[in-house]
């Protein structure tokens, strides 16, 4: 199994997420970015892409990632307010599951992640939370300024 993040549970749930995604992305044809920030730097920053699963920060910088991947197929993208996470029922139960366990490592360490979600496709929401919580239907900052947010909290820790 890859190592992704340090926690076993935290673990199966990216690998879990993945595995749904890459066979999403083959059968459908549509591609989705994941970003992982942990609000603590001594935990890795988690990239990932169904065309080129493990991206590191020598690779490419986390929000050069997020730029990409919201402009390369659509240029406007909305932030999902709803309960449906994904058009894909296996996906977003792994999105809970992800977000559960998230959850539950942030309550046992105080340690905080954000994850984003970019589906590629115009007609599928990004899926942000933070700490495994999603955001509140009038949250009002874009993907880029969340991100940037939580890259300046990961650089003071």
């Amino acid at each position: 199994m890859s190592q992704w993040h340090m926690d076993s549970g935290v673990n199966e749930a990216f690998v879990a997420l993945f595995d749904l995604l890459s066979q999403w992305e083959r059968t459908t044809g549509r591609q989705t970015t994941v970003i992982a920030i942990p609000h603590i730097n001594d935990e890795e920053i988690i990239m990932w892409e169904s065309k080129s699963p493990r991206l590191t920060e020598h690779d490419i910088h986390p929000q050069e990632l997020l730029t990409i991947a919201l402009t390369e197929h659509t240029p406007l993208r909305r932030i999902n307010t709803s309960p449906i996470l994904h058009m894909d029922p296996n996906v977003s139960s792994a999105i809970i599951k992800l977000d559960d366990v998230i959850c539950m490592w942030e309550r046992a360490t105080s340690r905080e992640i954000m994850l984003i979600i970019v589906p590629h496709s115009a007609n599928e929401s990004i899926q942000i939370s933070q700490s495994g919580k999603p955001l509140p239907i009038n949250f009002d900052m874009s993907p880029e300024e969340l991100l940037k947010f939580a890259l300046d909290m990961r650089s003071k820790n």
